[in-house]
């Protein structure tokens, strides 16, 4: 099957009929954590439901499938719960189209193809799996398992994506951990009809690519976005101690612009040649970078005038294969590849040096990505005025030298008797003075002058003597 990209399997609209033994493997992986949870309800009305194997549940299939029974979406730590969750296994929707007037009269064949034409103009894939109930329809996003700790992203994507199918009638309460769907192959009493599970396609999405073309349909930041926002970066760009562009929150078309500039500049390195071993690479990046372009009119004839100046020696068949590729992408969006900066550095074989020396923007590791990134936050904080922490110790030493001691008053009192300008105005010298006359006295249990260095510190920076203290004095 072929990929749309590294995180999407490719969209599919062709839906057949799935086995609820195939069913049950594909949602709940034999290697995945915890296991799958299955409530049955009697014929008189009582449930009952635990935590099972797989193999006992494809085995007991038949026994699941004579009552009503449902099947959890996610795998669990004992008893199904939302705090006993193991491991997220998908996203999804129930679809109560039946109490949407425009909805009512159509047949569920008619609401899937609405609903899959709904979310490709929200560049939205389609689901893995939908659930014919006999009265809704239920859509199911198989994602790579997360684990516990993903619980948050998890519950934003869920939320997002029920306000992407609220005109499909999303139930709002079909968002939990714990939520479970009809098991295929059994009977919905409530229409007499048996629940079928359609297929489109077993591949699972990556979550983090999911949930951003979620979060960007119902106009929401991407996860990216959200954290540049969150440390306070409002611009597209800030600028780099060495005079870089630092991009930052940057959309695909910008990011790609960076990425097309920075195979330019790899390609002036080699002489304007690129090198055998990565020509094919090389074309095919570039060519990936053009279809993410707005401004590109004859995207074949550009791929076919940039392979006859960089890569004059590669084969025409392959160039002939880049070309159709990227004007396929071109005309359908939502296939495009996508590519991680520090990925087509290990795909060119660009080392740190190089991409430094070349002032490279977005084709680096990610080692050295973040390197930059710390550098700016360092620049950001400077220009603040947030000083470095050497040079405030440098400036403010009283943590190192420790005066309080020398006045005999704990570190609290010293730093608000400093706030309220009350301390001594030479400090380091009735230090010098207690530190001697405390040399010269033995411990405080054989020496009846033990404190005598301690009532003269107290004297010279204002606090009164006791009455004891009063006539050692005198």
């Amino acid at each position: 099957m072929e990929n749309s990209s590294q995180s999407h399997p490719a969209k599919t609209h062709a839906f057949a009929h799935l086995r609820p033994e195939a069913y049950c493997s594909l949602l709940h992986p034999q290697d995945g954590f915890g296991l799958p949870s299955i409530l049955v309800k009697s014929h008189d009305g009582n449930t009952s439901g635990k935590t099972v194997e797989l193999d006992h549940l494809v085995a007991m299939l038949p026994v699941y499938q004579d009552a009503t029974s449902y099947l959890s979406l996610n795998r669990f730590h004992g008893s199904r719960g939302n705090n006993k969750v193991a491991a997220l296994n998908a996203l999804y929707v129930d679809l109560d189209f039946y109490n949407i007037e425009k909805l009512r009269r159509m047949n569920c064949s008619e609401v899937r193809a609405a609903f899959l034409s709904h979310l490709s103009r929200k560049s939205v894939p389609a689901p893995n799996l939908f659930l014919n109930s006999g009265r809704g329809l239920s859509a199911i996003w198989l994602i790579d398992s997360l684990p516990p700790g993903g619980r948050s992203r998890w519950k934003a994507a869920m939320q997002a994506l029920l306000r992407l199918c609220a005109p499909f009638g999303a139930d709002k309460c079909c968002s939990d951990e714990a939520r479970v769907f009809r098991l295929p192959g059994s009977l919905n009493e409530k229409s007499n009809t048996e629940v079928a599970a359609l297929l489109g396609s077993s591949e699972r999405f990556c979550f983090d690519a999911l949930s951003d073309a979620i979060f960007r349909s119902v106009g929401r930041p991407t996860r990216e976005e959200f954290n540049c926002r969150r440390l306070g970066k409002t611009g597209n760009q800030t600028s780099n101690p060495n005079g870089r562009e630092m991009p930052v929150g940057l959309s695909p078309a910008a990011r790609f612009a960076l990425i097309l500039s920075d195979l330019e500049a790899i390609r002036g390195h080699f002489g304007d040649r690129i090198p055998e071993g990565m020509r094919n690479t090389w074309l095919h990046l570039y060519a990936t970078c053009l279809t993410h372009l707005h401004d590109v009119v004859d995207i074949e004839g550009q791929i076919a005038e940039t392979a006859r100046q960089a890569t004059p020696d590669l084969p025409h068949q392959e160039v002939a294969a880049i070309q159709t590729q990227a004007q396929a992408k071109t005309l359908h969006p939502d296939k495009r590849y996508y590519f991680r900066g520090s990925t087509i550095a290990a795909m060119l074989g660009v080392s740190d040096d190089l991409a430094r020396d070349l002032g490279l923007k977005q084709v680096m590791s990610e080692k050295l990505r973040t390197a930059g990134r710390s550098k700016q936050r360092t620049a950001n904080r400077r220009s603040k005025g947030v000083v470095a922490r050497e040079d405030y110790l440098a400036a403010n030493s009283s943590s190192q030298e420790k005066p309080w001691e020398a006045l005999g008053i704990s570190r609290a009192t010293y730093y608000r008797r400093k706030k309220q300008n009350k301390l001594p105005r030479h400090s380091k010298s009735v230090r010098q003075v207690c530190l001697r006359l405390q040399g010269h006295h033995g411990d405080q249990g054989t020496d009846p002058n033990f404190g005598e260095g301690r009532n003269i510190a107290l004297c010279l920076s204002g606090t009164p003597l006791c009455e004891g203290a009063r006539q050692t004095k005198a």
